[in-house]
């Protein structure tokens, strides 16, 4: 079962540089597949591993900014000890952090596609608009919309998505930009391919 504790663990073993970007946003993808939160606790902890799983993406990041308010979320606060054996490896962790985010201005009307926003809905199928080679998906993939996940500046939304085979079992979670999902359409029709998940990328 994934605790906030668990939670707060892995967000302080990455600014630590204790395991790497990678680690962390597959860690949340694989905590949001297996659902398995304390009840009491659960609303709280979705946001905060989907908010994870996105650290990858560019316009999310994962700045120290963000690590403080997850950790809030969660019951805990962050603090910074500086000793003279640890200055260079604190400008690091303050280094990677600012090197996380990019700049998003407030106002990103134009970056949201407001009609696509208000089309897509929670529990309902979409279709990837890009490919997503880590999990062996390509653009046109039907998904579930599982959860929406906040811009920390008020960017573009974050989507939680979760990939099913024919015969219904799970065989993916991600976190994308809501912009990367487009609802399904009446002419749209269903097809079926191989997924190759050897890791030697994407079968023909």
């Amino acid at each position: 079962m994934i605790t906030k504790q668990h939670g707060a663990e892995k967000i302080a073993a990455w600014l630590r540089h204790e395991i790497t970007q990678g680690q962390l946003v597959a860690w949340a993808e694989e905590a949001i597949r297996e659902g398995d939160f304390p009840e009491a606790d659960a609303p709280e902890l979705a946001q905060v591993v989907g908010r994870l799983g996105l650290a990858d993406v560019k316009d999310f990041g994962l700045a120290w900014d963000d690590c403080e308010a997850l950790l809030k979320s969660l019951g805990f606060t962050a603090k910074v000890e500086i000793t003279a054996a640890s200055i260079a490896h604190a400008a690091g962790v303050a280094a990677h952090a600012g090197q996380c985010r990019r700049d998003v201005p407030l106002c990103h009307a134009e970056a949201i596609e407001e009609k696509q926003m208000k089309a897509l809905a929670l529990h309902e199928r979409v279709a990837l608009k890009r490919d997503l080679k880590e999990h062996q998906l390509r653009a046109g993939d039907v998904a579930y919309l599982v959860d929406f996940v906040p811009h920390p500046t008020l960017g573009d939304e974050g989507a939680v998505i979760e990939v099913f085979n024919v015969v219904g079992e799970s065989i993916a979670v991600a976190t994308v930009p809501l912009s990367e999902l487009e609802p399904l359409a009446g002419d749209d029709v269903l097809a079926v391919r191989r997924r190759n998940v050897s890791g030697a990328g994407d079968a023909d």
